[in-house]
């Protein structure tokens, strides 16, 4: 996630996490220029966040871009929007919701190497 703001969002992570389901949240440390950023937050109340940091050796550092979700090992949703008041409220966003156990699957190996490199 690159942006992560919306604090309700982050109300229902903290809720989640709570009843012992397992939360983890990749980010970008350039996020932290967002004044509104609620990582620090989510951070504090115990949840694992890990950070791709600058790359100081190359010009250009892919940033932590991906928006999606693993729920249960159930289902993902992917999509478009940061996880931000604007993304959700006003902007015209893109999300795809799917119970399709070989793209959970793909996804949660996707995250899985994420959090491994990190």
């Amino acid at each position: 996630m690159f942006a992560f703001t919306f604090d309700k969002l982050g109300e229902i992570l903290l809720l989640k996490q709570q009843r012992g389901c397992k939360i983890r949240v990749i980010t970008d440390v350039s996020r932290e220029d967002n004044e509104n950023d609620i990582i620090p937050q989510l951070k504090a109340k115990g949840i694992k966040v890990r950070e791709r940091a600058l790359n100081k050796k190359d010009k250009y550092t892919p940033k932590m871009h991906n928006k999606f979700v693993i729920i249960d090992d159930k289902m993902v949703i992917h999509g478009s929007a940061n996880w931000t008041v604007a993304a959700f409220l006003h902007n015209s966003e893109a999300m795809t919701i799917s119970y399709e156990p070989n793209l959970i699957n793909s996804f949660r190996a996707y995250f899985e190497k994420q959090w491994t490199e990190l």
